[in-house]
């Protein structure tokens, strides 16, 4: 079972109203202009019966069924990971990458998920519920004075060396419209969105992560090297879909 909700600011709240509706779930809202304060208590918000708990922004574009193609897609993940619907085009921090390749190399693979750090997208995000009294008190504590929500929630995931599965392709979009905490830029979207197209995907693709980028992709080194700082101690990581175990492991200097 996977409960939901939304996380949402008033200047959003047409956005979020027409999203609840369409979703039938809760709206948590934003209380004290802190997103962070608002995203706890969304991911507080689920239900104790629920194995996972998805939290969607109030400026996320979802199909209806989603939660079903959620509940479809969590039998291919390990049970302690959290899952990202969404994977943007960039990353700005701590320097810019692109993320064409991974989607590159889905595509040409047949890969359902991409596996690094994260989740660095704060879109759409499941977590296991047995996760969240911890990585709240954990976002709480914030020993890194990270003011992003999502970026609490991966560094959580990085303390405890646990990858994110990204969603290929990202089965949620950014509606249009500027960020409300100074991210660049207005035009958000997913490297590849099945953004208009029904859902009722294959999610039995297995993985691809930067490593295998590396090592079977013929990538410039650069262009892989970026992707170093996405696991703790400037490493990557990564876990086989069939075994669970770590499969690859790149140490790089970032």
């Amino acid at each position: 079972m996977i409960s939901a909700a939304i996380m949402a600011h008033r200047k959003r709240t047409a956005m979020a109203n027409r999203l609840a509706r369409r979703m039938d779930i809760p709206i948590i809202w934003d209380q004290k202009n802190d997103v962070w304060e608002t995203g706890r208590r969304a991911l507080l918000a689920h239900d104790p019966e629920a194995s996972h708990h998805l939290v969607l922004q109030d400026d996320a574009v979802a199909a209806r069924g989603l939660l079903a193609e959620c509940k479809a897609l969590l039998a291919h993940v390990p049970d302690d990971a959290p899952v990202s619907l969404y994977m943007g085009r960039y990353r700005h921090r701590p320097r810019q990458f692109a993320m064409k390749p991974v989607a590159d190399a889905a595509r040409a693979t047949g890969a359902s998920f991409a596996v690094f750090g994260g989740p660095w997208w704060g879109v759409g995000v499941i977590v296991p519920t047995a996760h969240i009294i911890e990585l709240v008190e954990f976002g709480d504590a914030n020993p890194k004075r990270e003011a992003n929500y999502d970026l609490r929630i991966a560094q959580f995931y990085a303390s405890r060396d646990t990858d994110c599965w990204y969603t290929l392709p990202s089965i949620v979009e950014h509606r249009a419209g500027p960020s409300l905490i100074g991210r660049r830029g207005s035009k958000r979207h997913a490297q590849w969105s099945n953004s208009g197209k029904p859902l009722g995907l294959d999610w039995s693709g297995g993985v691809i992560t930067p490593a295998d980028l590396r090592l079977k992709q013929r990538v410039p080194a650069r262009s892989v090297n970026l992707y170093g700082w996405l696991h703790p101690r400037n490493s990557l990581c990564f876990t086989t879909a069939d075994t669970g175990r770590r499969s690859a492991r790149l140490t790089t200097s970032v």
